[in-house]
């Protein structure tokens, strides 16, 4: 036999002994040693997927005078909500405004006592 015919003889028989599933072939080398360019390219993957499950659209901030006139007046308004802000010490209160249309939008308040008197005025 010539070196030739060898040749073919052992690549079919290490084909043959690597029996592993493929996705074992893929991660790991033929004595089991992981392969650490694969895992960083699942690595990625994961955290390309997780960023896209949780992404979330950001509030669009607005003054009283654009949600009186382009939201209020119109009843384009589906809910409030008044929160907290723990991020400022002088604007201490933030509105949170969800539209029919599913928009949502935010203000930031100094008092909330005033702005729903602001409210119950109109």
């Amino acid at each position: 036999m010539t070196e030739e015919e060898e040749a073919p003889k052992k690549k079919e028989e290490g084909a043959e002994k690597d029996d592993r599933p493929p996705y074992q072939k893929f991660f790991f080398d033929q004595d089991n040693n992981p392969k650490p360019e694969n895992m960083i390219g699942l690595l990625l993957a994961l955290g390309a997927g997780y960023y896209l499950a949780t992404y979330k659209k950001p509030m669009q901030e607005i003054v009283y005078m654009d949600f009186l006139n382009n939201y209020l007046l119109k009843n384009n308004i589906k809910e409030i909500i008044i929160t907290k802000d723990r991020r400022s010490e002088v604007f201490n209160y933030r509105a949170e405004v969800v539209t029919h249309q599913g928009e949502k939008l935010y203000m930031t308040l100094g008092s909330y006592e005033n702005f729903l008197a602001k409210l119950d005025m109109v």
